[in-house]
């Protein structure tokens, strides 16, 4: 066996090729051998996302969290996380998003909302979902019930299963920072006829979902299009909050829901489908959107 001996070369970080990927030098370890080799890797960075308002009388400012994310669609995850945690209940109610770096270099996101939007900066809190917390789930289907949030109704019959067992594949098809560093989730957004309308990739799945939901949010077609989305990993509680919170009647999943997500679909109305593949599928509630022509 080749003796390996770590030095600042194999980790060098070279010029980023975009803000979402970076360039860097790797040994290859096959039968014995070391082989330098360049690879690509994706970009997480925290981002602190400050929440500003103005009143006749007074600027109130706070910082709201701190995340780890991949750089890009930053607008559009800070908006989808806002419609997410119940700050605002639309897009129209951000009155702009501002991204800068401080004197440090550290990633910083301003946010004025609405002084129409009745924000309460003393008790300004996440929403109470965490993944393995069947408490937190409970609470978090009570929050939605709290904040309004409508069960889904619409038409029965018109999703198609030949539709959403290709959503998978379209949806890893759009998925060029995965293909590059095999490192990220990713989310697309579809039609009822299971035409591809956008997609939302990152290192964290909720992220994605986010950036998603915030691109969809701030626009208005894509708002009154966009019916279906399709998941790269599994479904949690907070996933589906997310859904639920965007009004969004079908989700479907390569992988597996759990069972407070498949609760919170069934409470407020979700289509929410686990483990699509190109021949079958699961159905753990909504099932009364499918078409009945197989």
């Amino acid at each position: 066996m080749t003796k390996i001996r770590a030095t600042g070369s194999v980790v060098q970080v070279r010029e980023q090729s975009s803000e979402s990927v970076r360039s860097i030098n790797r040994l290859k370890i096959s039968r014995g051998h070391a082989t330098p080799q360049t690879d690509t890797l994706v970009v997480e960075e925290p981002l602190a996302i400050w929440l500003r308002q103005k009143s006749e009388d007074a600027i109130n400012e706070k910082l709201w969290m701190s995340t780890m994310r991949t750089p890009g669609q930053d607008e559009e995850m800070v908006t989808g996380l806002l419609l997410a945690e119940g700050v605002v209940t639309s897009a129209a109610d951000i009155r702009s998003i501002n991204l800068n770096e401080d004197s440090d270099g550290r990633n910083q996101c301003a946010v004025e909302i609405s002084d129409k939007v009745v924000v309460d900066f003393d008790d300004l809190t996440r929403a109470p979902s965490y993944s393995s917390c069947g408490i937190c789930g409970k609470s978090s289907i009570r929050w939605l019930e709290t904040r309004g949030v409508p069960a889904l109704q619409g038409e029965s019959g018109w999703l198609h299963t030949q539709v959403v067992t290709k959503l998978p594949e379209i949806l890893k098809s759009h998925q060029a920072l995965f293909a590059q560093t095999g490192a990220s989730h990713g989310c697309a957004l579809f039609d009822e006829q299971g035409e591809f309308l956008a997609i939302a990739e990152d290192v964290g799945r909720h992220n994605a979902l986010d950036k998603l939901v915030g691109l969809r949010a701030r626009n208005r077609k894509l708002e009154a299009q966009g019916q279906m989305v399709a998941l790269s990993g599994r479904i949690s509680i907070e996933m589906m909050q997310k859904i639920v919170v965007a009004g969004i009647p079908v989700v479907v999943s390569v992988g597996a829901p759990t069972h407070i997500a498949v609760q919170m679909a069934h409470r407020f109305g979700v289509t929410l489908i686990g483990f699509c593949q190109q021949a079958s599928f699961n159905v753990y509630c909504g099932e009364h959107r499918l078409s009945e022509s197989m």
